[in-house]
């Protein structure tokens, strides 16, 4: 599909901070604005928008993210 995330990109978010995410297989590895390094799951599983495990999620919606830490404000992101 032409929405797939490229398999390497690195987003600019709200703040200046940039995340970065690689996929791997079914899974994304993300080095988030806030510092976190975190490898997550499609949720649900075979997903190509919405991944997340534990406090972390990333929903892609084309050309934007929200990146979603649990107790703080999403932020959202542009690539």
């Amino acid at each position: 599909p032409t929405d797939a995330q490229p398999a390497l990109a690195t987003w600019r978010c709200e703040g200046g901070g940039t995340m970065t995410v690689r996929r791997v297989g079914d899974a994304i590895e993300v080095s988030s604005p806030r510092g976190v390094d975190v490898t997550l799951p499609a949720s649900p599983p075979g997903s190509r928008e919405r991944y997340g495990e534990g406090l972390y999620a990333v929903v892609f919606n084309g050309r934007e993210a929200l990146w979603f830490v649990t107790g703080k404000s999403p932020l959202n992101c542009r690539r």
